[in-house]
Order: structure tokens, then sequence, then C-alpha cells
């Protein structure tokens, strides 16, 4: 799933948390959520894991949300959709890939595309809007990636892909 700035390997796990392979050891190590650590990883089912350009890992669940591990951490901080519209757009997250702005662009499942400054703490949604063109073509993102241009290419199931230029 990812590679941390150390080489070891970062696999998540679904319903088992993430598992850490150090290949110069030959060693796992595992990480998961405990309800009584509010530093631990925030849900078990890990879809996607991500290193940002600052050797940050950013981690997202299904019903958990994002999290970051901090280069230098030990421990993970949570990203999760609450009432208000400064939150992730939704809980399920099933990509993360960093723009050329150093901001993360997040592919959720029913919230569509997220836009993350890392800096500020400031998210940005965008959804799908029946009869507008312009929007992304569907709310459940499988996954986006910015081209050399600084488009944003955003894949969704069952919905098509869509040339965002933001």
């Amino acid at each position: 799933m990812g590679e941390d700035p150390r080489h070891h390997l970062w696999i998540g796990l679904e319903n088992a948390g993430i598992n850490i392979y150090d290949p110069n050891t030959n060693t796992f190590q595992h990480y998961q959520h405990d309800p009584i650590d509010p530093t631990s990883l925030s849900n078990n089912s890990v879809h996607t894991a991500y290193k940002d350009n600052v050797g940050n890992m950013w981690v997202g669940t299904f019903a958990g949300g994002m999290n970051i591990y901090k280069r230098y951490s030990n421990h993970f901080i949570h990203f999760r959709h609450t009432l208000d519209s400064n939150t992730l757009s939704n809980n399920n997250v099933l990509s993360i890939t960093e723009g050329s702005d150093k901001k993360l662009w997040i592919g959720t499942d029913g919230g569509g595309l997220n836009r993350f400054d890392p800096v500020t703490g400031a998210f940005h949604h965008y959804r799908h809007q029946e009869g507008n063109p312009r929007s992304i073509c569907g709310d459940y993102v499988l996954c986006a990636l910015e081209d050399r241009k600084g488009n944003v290419w955003v894949g969704t199931w069952a919905d098509g892909i869509t040339v965002f230029r933001p």
C-alpha cells in the first residue's frame, strides 16, 4: 500500500489494522485501533496509505476517516467527518494522494473528493451535482491523480472518470 521514508512497507488489512514490514530485519510491526487510546489508529479497516512530501504517512480507513502518522512521532492523529462543514466529507476513505501544491486529494466512498491543506487544516469538498457538467461525475471516488498540467483525474465507482481542473 505504501512505503515510508525508512523503506518499510505499510500494508493495510481489512478489519485488522496495519502491518509495517521492515525488510532489513524481516520483521513486522502491527498497529490496531484501541478504543481507550485516542492516539491509536482510528479504525481497523484500512483501505489506503500514502507517504507525503515530508515523510508523514497518511492512512485512510473505512468508517474511521483519515489518520496521519507523523514521521517522528509514535501516534496517529485523526481527521473525521462531523457536522462541521470544514471536516472530511465522509469517514470512508478510499484513496489519498498529494498534489503539486502539497495539498492532499482524498477520495471517499459516498462523500466525493476532498482537498485538504495540511498547513491550515482546511477541507474543500467536491461533490457530484446532478445536471452540472462542471462537477465530478460521481461521489464514490476510488482514486485521484494530478497530471503535470495540474489537472486532477478522478476515478469513480460506476460513474466513470472526470478530468477536473480546480
